[in-house]
């Protein structure tokens, strides 16, 4: 019997692009302590911007996931598959929100390191 996982796949798509754009934002991170240049600090602080928009979307997409099991579970009437269905996208739903607060506490960690509070531009040192 094939489950019905177009939501599920929905939201792997929607999050695997996350993944690379806070692997680029670690590896351009070390440049904001050597960059020279004001165009610089315009592309990491719009850098900036876009991943925290990012992040907000992809968490609210994971708060929805974890409501629409529970409206799935609420729904099931006592059928064990629906039921079993309904667990599984909770707890996907659940594993999402960690993982984003887990990214969104690691990027707050980072601006904190850096001296780069979010909602502050980036000042780039000039030599």
């Amino acid at each position: 019997m094939k489950k019905n996982n177009t939501l599920l796949e929905f939201i792997h798509i929607i999050t695997v692009p996350l993944h690379g754009t806070v692997i680029i934002a670690l590896a351009i991170a070390p440049s904001i302590a050597l960059a020279a240049t004001s165009e610089l600090g315009k592309i990491l602080t719009n850098t900036q911007e876009v991943i925290t928009i990012v992040l907000r979307i992809v968490m609210t997409l994971a708060f929805v996931v974890f409501i629409w099991g529970i409206v799935k579970l609420i729904a099931a009437s006592g059928n064990p598959q629906k039921i079993a269905q309904a667990k599984t996208i909770i707890l996907y739903g659940i594993i999402g929100l960690a993982v984003m607060a887990s990214i969104g506490g690691i990027i707050a960690f980072l601006q904190t390191y850096f001296g780069t509070p979010g909602g502050v531009p980036i000042k780039i040192p000039q030599f």
